[in-house]
């Protein structure tokens, strides 16, 4: 495609950078939609297996994704939102409403859905971007799905409404 039609269908540079994130939102859509459904499992099984199936999906291409909207949007002030708006809060959101069903059920202690999503998925953002697109595989390895599985249980000792024994913890106040 040649710059003079890139430019007519998109304007300048932002333009197709924020068409791409829409794109990928886009494809992203029915992933994002399965994680939403109601789990299948009981609350760690269901969180770890919810994480392996991000860190696939990284391997898959939206390892791009994240890179890009956090290198261009951190530079543009235009790309920011649209990051966000694209990529970040759609994948929050997915994890929110997994995290509902379990507050529905009594397995999660009150809490902010949305606090208690980015907690449970910055993490694993940042060490998926660390071995991928940071580099860190060949400087600093990382077993990623050893800390996943160490990241959900830490989280879950803190979000879950039952202790590692199965007795039901003292509510938080908020």
């Amino acid at each position: 495609m040649s710059v003079p039609t890139l430019k007519h269908y998109f304007g300048e540079r932002e333009g197709v950078i924020v068409a791409a994130l829409e794109h990928a939102r886009r494809r992203g859509a029915p992933y994002l939609l399965m994680m939403t459904r109601p789990p299948d499992a009981p609350l760690r099984e269901s969180i770890l297996s919810t994480m392996r199936f991000l860190a696939m999906g990284w391997s898959m291409g939206l390892d791009k994704c994240h890179a890009v909207g956090l290198a261009q949007g951190l530079e543009e002030p235009r790309l920011g939102p649209a990051y966000v708006n694209e990529i970040l809060e759609p994948t929050t959101q997915a994890f929110e409403a997994r995290l509902a069903h379990f507050a529905a059920s009594g397995e999660l202690v009150r809490c902010s859905l949305r606090v208690a999503a980015l907690a449970l998925v910055a993490p694993v953002l940042l060490a998926l971007l660390h071995q991928g697109s940071l580099g860190g595989r060949s400087c600093r390895p990382l077993d990623i799905d050893a800390f996943l599985v160490e990241h959900v249980e830490r989280w879950c000792d803190a979000y879950g409404a039952y202790s590692a024994s199965g007795a039901l913890k003292a509510p938080v106040a908020m």
